[in-house]
């Protein structure tokens, strides 16, 4: 289920997603438009195998990355920690 990886730009709004935030206050951080952010919750959430943000929210809680700063996080390398029988890799 989990064998689609995450782009730089979908991990980031993996976490914030993980810290709360709204589509609007995404698009500020990142300095993209609404709608762009809209596309890549849409993305995640496939990718991710998920329903919602709300649970994009929480999965990004339970595998320990919606603390990270996003400008400061160097990405993971090979499978996601915390996430059974996941196999997400991030480039």
């Amino acid at each position: 289920m989990f064998t689609d990886t995450l782009s730089r730009r979908e991990f980031d709004i993996l976490v914030m997603l993980g810290q709360g935030c709204s589509n609007r206050e995404i698009a500020k951080n990142l300095e993209i438009a609404e709608r762009t952010v809209k596309a890549h919750v849409t993305s995640v959430l496939a990718k991710l195998g998920l329903e919602s943000r709300l649970q994009a929210g929480l999965f990004a809680l339970s595998i320990g990355v919606s603390s990270f700063d996003h400008h400061h996080f160097e990405m993971p390398k090979g499978p996601m920690a915390g996430s059974a029988g996941s196999r997400k890799t991030l480039p």
